[in-house]
């Protein structure tokens, strides 16, 4: 900046001069006073704006320590739902970077999704969120680290408790939730006590990180599995192994697939099986997690929850257990069995949904109606429910919409069966917008097949149709030229399913399969032994669902040409020729064949001769 420049004025003659009476060393005393009077001005200081914070995340290990920094990938699928129930804290680091002069004002970082909202109390879309710093501007200047267990990115902390990280108690747990969370900061302005909503400068999706194609992505977590569409699931046995498969469809955020299997007495298959290299393992889409797995010892950190939660959450349990053993309810993995079937169906009864709440806003209980909505838009979660979400529940849920078959027209939008609507609406909106017409129903029957066919009982396949302890697949053994057939059967009772059905990466036996296969080979099993396998599904995070019920299976030795021959009393001959039981016919393509190889082998002779 350049200096102001002071021109003094000398007085006229004869005036009272404030020069002559201080004498000579008033100019400079005067030439001081006037350079601080009009002289350069201290920069004003500001408060923070959220462009000056910097955020960072990290995994940990199983001991809390700091693994590696979060890449893109992981900001999108790391967090699921073992690594919430087995508390797998993120490791977090705020920083103030800015240069310049700021205000020495009171900071508060907070953990959670909507904090902003959150702290005008408690209302049917948000709670407050869990306060992990509180301290001043100058605080923030160096690295501030700390850890956050992973609930506290869905669930804010009960109204009537303390709000302080390590001490308050999650409104909600590691169920049914997915959406954004991460670090929301606050900067007063001390115009009122605590933060206001539009005082929040970071607001959980900002980080350092950028993907391929340049975007920021905020720090994700789901804890929904996804949604099984698949159906009619058979097992069949090859030559030292077993193919699973299925009717693929429209599927619901399935990333991908692996198959397990287990010897008939349900221990794990020698050779087979999977491991981490580390808790901190990048999936990449490609690895299922469940706790037993991830956290075999129990968890690595817990938070408290309300069994309870106030109004935000109504409780909507009676107390009483209506499972009734032939289904279970949403997004249940925990492996409960009954009489040694499975119960996971391929294809859930959606119809039976009991979220009426999700009909209108507020929240929404029912975890299938959550998954078809987010097929259309991935912010509506349990505790996020907005309009937009119900009136989507209004054309998705069949709580909430159509209340008619898909195969047949009704005077409403959607149908009962929601799967089958997602696919029918994908391509003509107005069955879901506007009536169930002609159109759609003609629709459904084509991309709807399994559900608008009339039954079949020669093919039904193990868990999609009747009682699953008594269902039957019989299908021809793989490569078997005998023509033989094995039937095998899917949830058969009288097996200790009880392994497999955990999801155990002990029973994993193949590699990575695609979202879009209908179909999965386990190899290296032994002929004429009996195992049970299973598909399970899984979506980017990690969350995995058992995609079939158990099937027994036996793989067969298959038998070649040769063979085939032999075991016929040598018809092919010594020579490995098949033998001719009727004349050649001198003009066909066999008898030239034949000619053309006798007139090489003669032709190598004679010229072996000529060399000797």
């Amino acid at each position: 900046m350049r200096p102001h420049r002071v021109r003094l004025r000398r007085p006229p003659r004869g005036e009272g001069s404030i020069l002559a009476l201080l004498g000579s060393a008033a100019p400079v005393v005067l030439l001081g006073a006037l350079a601080m009077t009009v002289g350069p001005q201290p920069v004003r200081a500001a408060p923070p704006s959220g462009t000056d914070f910097t955020i960072q995340y990290w995994t940990t290990n199983a001991d809390g320590s700091r693994g590696r920094q979060m890449t893109a990938n992981d900001l999108r699928g790391y967090v699921n739902k073992a690594r919430c129930e087995c508390g797998q804290a993120v490791s977090a680091r705020v920083r103030l970077s800015s240069s310049e002069a700021l205000d020495a004002v009171p900071v508060r970082t907070f953990v959670g999704n909507r904090c902003d909202q959150g702290q005008l109390g408690n209302n049917a879309q948000a709670r407050p969120c869990a306060l992990a710093i509180d301290d001043f501007t100058n605080t923030y200047t160096r690295n501030i680290d700390f850890e956050f267990n992973p609930l506290w990115l869905a669930s804010g902390v009960t109204s009537d408790g303390p709000r302080d990280i390590n001490s308050a108690t999650a409104a909600a747990t590691c169920d049914a939730q997915t959406g954004d969370g991460g670090i929301w900061v606050c900067v007063e302005n001390l115009d009122q006590p605590d933060c206001q909503p539009e005082e929040f400068v970071v607001t959980g999706q900002q980080t350092e990180v950028t993907d391929a194609d340049g975007n920021t992505p905020s720090l994700t977590y789901d804890f929904l599995p996804p949604t099984i569409n698949a159906t009619n699931f058979r097992a069949q046995g090859g030559d030292g192994s077993v193919v699973i498969k299925w009717d693929n469809s429209t599927t619901t955020d399935i990333q991908g697939y692996r198959a397990l299997c287990a010897n008939a007495d349900g221990s794990p298959v020698d050779g087979k099986g999977f491991s981490l290299s580390s808790v901190t393992q990048q999936n990449n889409g490609t690895v299922y997690f469940t706790a037993e797995n991830l956290c075999p010892d129990g968890p690595f950190d817990q938070v408290d929850v309300d069994p309870d939660p106030d109004p935000i959450a109504p409780d909507t349990d009676s107390g009483t257990d209506t499972d009734t053993g032939d289904s279970t309810d949403g997004g249940d993995t925990d492996g409960d069995t009954d009489g040694g079937v499975a119960e996971l169906e391929a294809e859930p009864d959606w119809a039976r949904g009991s979220g009426e709440d999700c009909c209108t806003a507020g929240v929404c209980s029912d975890a299938p109606c959550i998954v078809a909505v987010q097929t259309q838009d991935a912010s509506c979660d349990a505790q996020n429910w907005g309009e937009s979400c119900a009136a989507l529940a209004t054309d998705y849920c069949s709580v909430c919409g159509g209340d008619g078959s898909c195969c047949l027209p009704n005077d409403t939008p959607s149908c009962l069966d929601t799967p089958c609507a997602v696919t029918v609406c994908g391509d003509n909106p107005d069955c879901c917008n506007v009536r169930w017409d002609e159109t759609c129903a003609s629709a459904a029957e084509t991309a709807c097949a399994n559900l608008c066919a009339p039954p079949d009982d020669s093919t039904t396949s193990g868990g999609t149709s009747g009682d699953p302890a008594t269902d039957t697949d019989s299908t021809t053994t793989g490569g078997d030229t005998g023509g033989e057939t094995d039937t095998d059967t899917g949830g058969l009772a009288g097996y200790d399913t009880t392994g497999i059905e955990s999801l155990d990466w002990a029973y994993v036996c193949s590699d990575f399969i695609a979202q879009n296969a209908s179909t999965a080979r386990i190899d290296g099993l032994q002929n004429d032994q009996e195992y049970q396998v299973l598909l399970v599904a899984f979506d980017y995070a990690g969350n995995p669902v058992a995609a079939s019920d158990v099937f027994i299976a036996t793989p067969r030795e298959t038998t070649d040409l040769w063979e085939q021959c032999d075991a016929q009393g040598e018809i092919c001959g010594k020579g490995g020729f098949c033998s001719v039981t009727t004349q050649p016919n001198p003009k066909g393509p066999g008898w030239l064949l034949l000619t053309g190889l006798f007139a090489m082998v003669a032709r190598r002779r004679r010229s072996a001769g000529g060399h000797a």
